[in-house]
């Protein structure tokens, strides 16, 4: 297992992540296909992924963004679940576009069309539990955090 992590800039250049286990044969084209993903269901700049072993991502500018809802505290908050011991494990990314929210009432990214689709589709095709055991993208909610505006 390879831990790989995504990042991006909120609108004051201030950087937010998440790392996620991945599997050690995972391509950079299957890397990349979580970049992009993530890319599509975020507001922040200059997305990037980087393996353990240093093998940067990039999918964009590193300017950061004009869009004020781009802040890093305004978050997705991700739940995998290992495919062997079912134990849901939580990772977080600032910068959530709520624009891709299903609808006013809903806080979940819907993972059976779209954006959300195309998300799922990427990161189960890589992910490892912190035991190193294959598992899924559950459910991805949007959450703010003290601060967040």
């Amino acid at each position: 297992m390879t831990d790989f992590t995504v990042a991006t800039l909120d609108r004051l250049s201030k950087r937010t992540s998440m790392t996620i286990g991945v599997a050690d044969a995972a391509t950079n084209q299957d890397l990349q296909s979580v970049v992009d993903a993530i890319a599509a269901i975020i507001l922040g700049a200059a997305p990037s992924g980087t393996k353990t072993v240093p093998t940067v991502i990039d999918a964009g500018s590193s300017a950061a963004p004009a869009n004020t809802n781009a802040n890093r505290l305004n978050k997705w908050l991700f739940r995998m679940q290992d495919s062997v011991n079912g134990k849901i494990f939580t990772h977080e990314i600032g910068t959530a576009n709520n624009a891709q929210l299903p609808s006013p009432t809903s806080d979940f990214l819907d993972l059976t069309a779209g954006a959300g689709l195309a998300l799922k589709t990427a990161i189960d095709a890589v992910y490892r539990s912190p035991y190193g055991n294959a598992g899924v993208l559950v459910s991805v909610q949007q959450v703010s955090r003290s601060g967040a505006q």
